[in-house]
């Protein structure tokens, strides 16, 4: 009587089928993640920089400025109009548009 061998191949390169799709899907996830980590980092720094640029576009207000431009980041700037103490212009522009 001859007995029947369990085939040890199939399972095993269905093994490693299973571990290489998961690294695969491993690597594709921490992609993704230093993307949005990244995409963070450069929106929190351009954030910071507006909001600098704010306060000092409030203090030149305060010195009675009226019309000019504060560099924000690269070549972003606010522009800035005032009448009779009131803001009449603020806004982002961007230099070459």
């Amino acid at each position: 009587m001859k007995q029947s061998r369990i085939g040890l191949g199939v399972v095993t390169m269905l093994s490693i089928f299973v571990v290489v799709c998961m690294c695969v899907l491993v690597l594709f996830s921490a992609n993704k993640v230093y993307q949005m980590h990244e995409q963070v980092n450069r929106s929190y720094a351009y954030k910071k920089a507006y909001y600098q640029a704010e306060i000092k576009a409030h203090k030149l207000i305060d010195q009675n400025e009226t019309d000019f431009l504060v560099h924000v980041k690269e070549d972003t700037y606010l522009k800035v109009k005032v009448d009779h103490g009131q803001i009449v212009v603020f806004k982002t522009i961007v230099k070459g548009e």
